[in-house]
């Protein structure tokens, strides 16, 4: 895990026993405000206060520090950038910056410092845009947005760019579970939810995304106008209202998403959605209703994440194992992993004989792979015959 603080890059490790103190990877002049891993294993920097953003390879510790955007001068050139907030880079080590006062997404490709506009407005319209804080891809290289400045999220599509949650038709922010207040960060977990870090509101939200059903489904009249869905918080199920006109279908679901909103008249509603807890899933569209009953273990059209009734496993289907063993899996050199609840670690490694350390990670045999060169034969094996 890579930490900014103090002007400096921190590396922790994330298995040892104590976080306290981690190695220093990089030394800044000014705080970095968002870092980033590329899959080369470079180490990128924002630091918004010097509106740059710069780089450093972790493969070589003799590696120097270098430009990957801006240079130092504020300004909207597609060489400058004003106060840079959120920094993504993708498989092709293509960056993306959230360019906050010039309100715009910039990409820079692999190797130049000459960025292209992705998106930029200013104004509060559907897919307006203003003091822009975060940015990060999906797995169909569709980009979402954390639009601090009218507290919301965007997203792009194969119709340009619209809002998917907290959509305020003022901008404005809340501490309902529709709404955010300065949202800072966003990323995909596991499953494909969006999680943000609602900045002025002290919290961290959840936006759940939705999944294809493909059940049997009965019909009935209604003139139902109230939206529901399940938005926020681990084990309580937020109701909050959405429309259906900001759902997108790609690849990967985590682009399939529910755009939240605080006033939605039936006039704009163009199909809504409800869950109850029988497992049915209600459709609502031009007066009519369609129920469509589905097995909670199979796809749903809504992914809940539920309780395990055995608390030491996790995952859809409960499978998992949680313990610090089969998550972490620390202990080398086939050495035994036992789970202990009274150890700052949470777990203790047996080593092999030969072995030792916390993670029977030093080799302290006398016979090693590179003791003996051209096949020769160790003194303390020669009686045996036995080669290294």
């Amino acid at each position: 895990m890579y930490v900014g603080a103090n002007n400096k890059i921190y590396a922790l490790d994330k298995s040892a026993s104590t976080t306290a103190n981690g190695t220093v990877i990089m030394s800044v002049t000014s705080r970095c405000l968002d870092v980033f891993v590329d899959v080369n294993n470079t180490l990128y920097c924002c630091l918004d206060g010097e509106n740059k953003v710069i780089k450093i390879s972790l493969n070589n510790k003799s590696s120097s520090v270098s430009l990957a955007a801006g240079n130092g001068t504020s300004g909207n050139s597609s060489y400058l950038l004003n106060n840079p907030n959120g920094i993504f880079v993708d498989v092709n080590r293509d960056l993306y910056v959230a360019d906050r006062s010039n309100n715009r997404i910039q990409l820079y490709r692999q190797g130049s410092l000459n960025g292209t506009t992705i998106h930029v407005t200013g104004a509060l319209t559907p897919a307006g845009l203003l003091n822009p804080s975060g940015v990060t891809l999906d797995g169909d290289g569709y980009l979402f947005i954390v639009d601090r400045g009218y507290n919301r999220l965007l997203a792009s599509g194969p119709n340009g760019f619209r809002c998917i949650a907290a959509c305020s038709p003022t901008g404005t922010g809340g501490s309902e579970s529709s709404q955010l207040k300065d949202p800072q960060k966003l990323w995909f977990d596991s499953f494909g939810n969006i999680v943000v870090i609602d900045r002025s509101n002290y919290r961290v939200q959840i936006f759940y995304l939705i999944n294809n059903a493909s059940q049997t489904t009965t019909t009935t009249s209604t003139s139902t106008t109230s939206v529901t869905f399940i938005s926020t918080t681990s084990t309580t199920l937020t109701i909050t209202r959405v429309t259906a006109s900001s759902i997108q279908t790609t690849l990967m679901s985590t682009s399939r998403t529910l755009q939240s909103s605080t006033d939605v008249h039936s006039s704009d509603i163009a199909s809504i959605y409800s869950i109850s807890t029988d497992n049915a899933i209600t459709t609502t569209k031009s007066g009519i209703t369609s129920i469509t009953h589905y097995n909670p273990m199979s796809t749903a059209p809504f992914f809940i994440a539920s309780s395990c009734s055995n608390t030491t496993n996790i995952g859809l289907y409960c499978n998992i194992s949680s313990s610090y063993c089969s998550m972490l899996d620390p202990c080398r050199n086939n050495a035994a992993c036992n789970n202990l609840t009274n150890s700052d670690q949470g777990y203790v490694c047996s080593c092999s004989a030969g072995f030792n350390g916390t993670q029977c990670q030093l080799n302290y045999q006398s016979c090693k792979p590179t003791t003996c060169l051209n096949n020769g034969a160790h003194p303390l094996l020669s009686s045996s015959k036995k080669r290294i």
